[in-house]
Parts: structure tokens; C-alpha cells; sequence
């Protein structure tokens, strides 16, 4: 009877060890879900026994048996080490790779960092953007088409095109990026995700010169019934990018209404919201001819939203300008000296 009992217990052990360790990372989770995933979509992660968990949920996974360079190469990513991680992936040894999630995975982060560090490149810029744009369409319509990856994938293709577009400026590229961004939008069943592909959508438009319709699809984001704090985020960024349109359109004062609006209605623990909200004010308040509440929106992204990049070098970039206009030749030094210590490559500094 022991003997009988150990033998059933060797057994269990032995076949509980075939079975993969994989670790899913999910937002706002610190310790990952252990299991094996035994199917991956672009919507689901299939965990053997146990409920499948919406791609929405999924920071990212971390399969059992993959190569410790994926693995490493992929935090660095998830921490916008994008040219350590792809000199980390170049040591993958991919013909050695036999489970197709894994590969897809190594795919997928090699195509994310080169596309990451095309855009950030101020040299053959769209040359890269374009073998940027060729890897991503390659694993979109070849081994991440049925992949968890594939709408993240789909999105970063359309940044990349609408790069291109503001580098060639043709609008094929614009119309190829809202493809995309409207490909998630049909396929994603989370509402947070279909408004921030509108955002997206919304933003190719504005980026191609064609303010009308940027305004009317930013109008249906901000009217959105849909609920939670990512939507309302989302709706608070459409109100900012009705009021870029709007300005570049003539409405510059009605512009700058609705962004003061959506500053005093925003918590200031959302600081990139701000940080974006006085970039757009000041953008406004430059097409309105107001240069005071312009240099006022700049001055406070300098001071207090240094930790938000995007909005953080346009803000310096603009207040040089200022100053210079203004004869304050040590004000508009310091603060060129500033931007060139933060963005050594900005193009703010050619300007």
C-alpha cells in the first residue's frame, strides 16, 4: 500500500513537472501569475486550469524555458533601454528557439526596439522609420498576427508611419497609420483601448494638417459614455487636442477656455496630463498672439514637469525663443544651456 501510494506520488510530481513555470506580469500587480500558458491571442492569455486573463490586464509575460537574454533584453525595454536591449538581443540564439510564443516574443521586442530608437534618431531618419515600419508589418501579418502582442504591435506601426509622414510629408503615410490604429480599435473589445486608438487617429489627422477632422473625432472621445479612470484620461487628452485643432483653425481664444477648463478640473498628481495641458495652453496662447500666457505655460512645464520629456524639451526649446525675442540674452542662454545638457540631440537646438 506505501509502496503503491509513493509510486502515485512519484507520478504526480513527474508530470506536474512538465508543466511550464510561465510568470504573467499584470498591471498593477507586484508578484506575477504562475502557470503555463497554453494559448496566447491577441485578446487572452490561456492558463492551463485556470481562467484565461484579458490581454488588457497584461504588462508582459515571462515564458519559462526562454533564453535568459530575452529576458533581460525585455526589462531593459519595459524600461526604455531600447539600444541595451537590442544589443542584449542580438546574442539571442533564435534558430535555437522551438516553442513559437517565445519566438514571436523575440520578434516582437526586436522590432520594438529598433522601431523605439528610428524614432528617436535624428540622423537617416527615414530610412530607419522605413525598416522600422518593415519589421512591425512583418510580425502584424506573419507570427504575431494571432499573438498577445499584436494590437501593441498594430499601434506602434501607426507611431512609426505618422513619423514618416511628418518626415516625407505625404499623406499615404497618415492614411496608413489611421489603418492601423482603427484595426485595434475594431478588434479590442476594452473601451479604454478603442478611445485611445481614436486619440491616435485623431492625432494623424491633426499631424497631416487637417484640423476639421481632428476636431470631430477628439468631440466623440470627450463625449464618450464609457467609465473609469483611464477613459477619463483619455477624455481630458481629447479636450487638449480639440483645443491644439481648434487654435491652428482661428479659434484661439475659445482654445485657450477649454484647456484653463481642463487644468483646474485635473488632480495635480496627473502631472503628464498637466504637463501636456500648459504645452497645449502655450501653444494656443503663441497662435493667439498672447506671448505673456505663453511664456507663463512654458515657465510652469520648466519649473514643475521636468520629469515629463515630450512637453518638457518643446517648453525650453519655446522659452529660448522667447527670451531671445525679448533681448533677455542671460535668461535665454541659461535655459538653451539647460535644454542642451537634458536633449543633447533636440532639434530645438537648430532652431
Amino acid at each position: 500500500m506505501a509502496r503503491r501510494a509513493c509510486l502515485t506520488l512519484i507520478l504526480l510530481l513527474m508530470s506536474s513537472s512538465l508543466w511550464a513555470d510561465d510568470r504573467i506580469y499584470l498591471h498593477g500587480e507586484g508578484s506575477p501569475r504562475k502557470g503555463d500558458v497554453e494559448s496566447l491571442s491577441p485578446t487572452a492569455v490561456g492558463l492551463r486550469g485556470r481562467p484565461s486573463i484579458p490581454v488588457s490586464e497584461v504588462r508582459y509575460i515571462q515564458f519559462d524555458d526562454e533564453p535568459r537574454e530575452l529576458t533581460s533584453a525585455r526589462r531593459a525595454a519595459l524600461s526604455g533601454e531600447y539600444a541595451g536591449a537590442r544589443s542584449t538581443l542580438r546574442k539571442v540564439k533564435v534558430d535555437t528557439i522551438t516553442n513559437p510564443s517565445i519566438r514571436a516574443d523575440f520578434a516582437f521586442h526586436d522590432a520594438l526596439c529598433f522601431a523605439k530608437l528610428a524614432m528617436a534618431t535624428r540622423t537617416k531618419r527615414a530610412e530607419r522609420l522605413t525598416s522600422a515600419a518593415v519589421k512591425l508589418k512583418s510580425f502584424v501579418e506573419g507570427i504575431g498576427k494571432d499573438n498577445y502582442h499584436l494590437f501593441e504591435a498594430q499601434e506602434l506601426l501607426g507611431d512609426v508611419v505618422v513619423a514618416l509622414g511628418k518626415e516625407k510629408k505625404e499623406a499615404k503615410y497618415f492614411a496608413l497609420a489611421r489603418d492601423q490604429y482603427q484595426a485595434v480599435t475594431n478588434a479590442a473589445p476594452w473601451p479604454a483601448w478603442q478611445l485611445g486608438m481614436n486619440m491616435k487617429t485623431a492625432q494623424a489627422w491633426q499631424a497631416e494638417g487637417k484640423s476639421n477632422e481632428a476636431v470631430n473625432l477628439f468631440k466623440q472621445i470627450a463625449a464618450s459614455t464609457a467609465e473609469g479612470p483611464e477613459v477619463d484620461s483619455y477624455k481630458d487628452r481629447a479636450r487638449l487636442g480639440m483645443a491644439n485643432a481648434m487654435a491652428e483653425g482661428g479659434q484661439a481664444d475659445a482654445a485657450i477656455d477649454m484647456v484653463h477648463k481642463v487644468i483646474l478640473a485635473t488632480p495635480k498628481e496627473e502631472a503628464e496630463v498637466l504637463a501636456n495641458a500648459y504645452l497645449v495652453l502655450g501653444r494656443c496662447a503663441r497662435i493667439g498672439g498672447n506671448a505673456k500666457e505663453e511664456k507663463m505655460a512654458y515657465l510652469r512645464i520648466q519649473l514643475l514637469y521636468p520629469q515629463i520629456p515630450e512637453a518638457h524639451e518643446e517648453a525650453l526649446g519655446r522659452l529660448v525663443q522667447l527670451w531671445e525675442a525679448e533681448d533677455e540674452t542671460k535668461r535665454a542662454a541659461d535655459t538653451k544651456s539647460e535644454l542642451s545638457d537634458r536633449y543633447p540631440n533636440s532639434e530645438w537646438l537648430k532652431k
